[in-house]
């Protein structure tokens, strides 16, 4: 499961619990979650996880010392 110090570009690694994927994308609609799957020779294999920030803002220290509010990317 996914831990509530997330930050946007870290890994990530949905939980697997009796054969079954538990996936999600965090909290209160800040991330969609993609999960992209192979299915090759009768095995589903997790190839690729990612959450993807929506509308999430990041503090950001500008060179003459003040700050702003950024989107992730």
């Amino acid at each position: 499961m996914l831990d509530r110090a997330y930050l946007p570009g870290t890994t990530c690694q949905p939980d697997r619990q009796n054969g079954a994927w538990i996936v999600q994308a965090h909290e209160w609609g800040k991330y969609v979650g993609r999960a992209d799957f192979q299915y090759r020779n009768g095995t589903f294999t997790l190839v690729k996880y990612a959450l993807i920030p929506i509308n999430l803002k990041r503090s950001v220290k500008a060179a003459d010392g003040s700050t702003s509010l950024t989107h992730y990317t």
